[in-house]
């Protein structure tokens, strides 16, 4: 047990060390709707974890997951990634298949989460399990934005947390205290043009033009300190 907390303990002083001196402009997010609706004119898609399972397949351990070239892993030796299935805590069920952490006796747990390219806003739908009393999570973004969850959901349930950052998020770590981390989905978004194509930049800046009456007012909505900025994250978009 000593041996995992100071895992965890590492892994906070490293990435807040690595990337405190880079703070971005990030806001965040507790209601779904007000996430939605700051993040339109992007492209959203879902990570979900229905049909890994096989057949009949009540857990699999993995570490680390790959789920739509989306990495899910633990830094913690000899800890899987556990995709379950939805009614494993029946009568406790969740809406659809979720990953937690394998059974161990450490009360702190460590997820990471691993992008194949960088996103301005993401979201999960992420708890706990509950079973050793109240827990709470400290969520990381790869640029130095810190989210404090003072008590977590128990089995069954999750909660809501979305970010919208004007530098790029390439990871978010889970820290978990006094519980286990489990999580429904995760919501990845990027701009509107499809990368390498011709057309790509002129897609997104259209999109986000359209959604927000202006791109000036999409470059606020979205945290951006000016026009030029969001051109410019459109551009590295775009290049691929």
């Amino acid at each position: 047990m000593a041996r995992l907390n100071a895992v965890v303990s590492m892994v906070l002083v490293i990435l807040v060390a690595t990337v405190g001196s880079a703070q971005a402009i990030t806001a965040d997010f507790t209601d779904r709707a007000e996430f939605l609706a700051a993040t339109s004119g992007l492209t959203l898609t879902t990570i979900e974890f229905d049909g890994i399972l096989p057949s009949g397949g009540r857990f699999q351990n993995f570490n680390p997951l790959l789920v739509s070239e989306v990495s899910f892993s633990t830094p913690t030796p000899g800890i899987f990634v556990n995709v379950t299935t939805a009614n494993f805590y029946s009568p406790q069920n969740y809406p659809g298949d979720f990953i937690v952490d394998s059974a161990n006796p450490s009360p702190n747990n460590v997820l990471v989460i691993s992008l194949p390219q960088p996103t301005h806003a993401l979201a999960l739908d992420y708890g706990g399990l509950g079973f050793t009393g109240v827990g709470s999570a400290t969520l990381i973004l790869s640029n130095g934005h810190v989210f404090a969850q003072p008590s977590l959901p128990t089995v069954g349930n999750t909660t809501f947390v979305g970010f919208v950052s004007s530098d790029p998020i390439t990871t978010l770590t889970l820290v978990t205290t006094n519980d286990s981390w489990v999580v429904l989905d995760v919501i990845l978004t990027h701009f509107a043009g499809i990368p390498a194509q011709a057309n790509c930049q002129g897609q997104s800046v259209s999109a986000l033009a359209l959604q927000h009456g202006g791109l000036a007012a999409a470059a606020a909505a979205l945290g951006f300190p000016s026009v030029q900025a969001l051109q410019d994250a459109i551009r590295a978009f775009c290049e691929g």
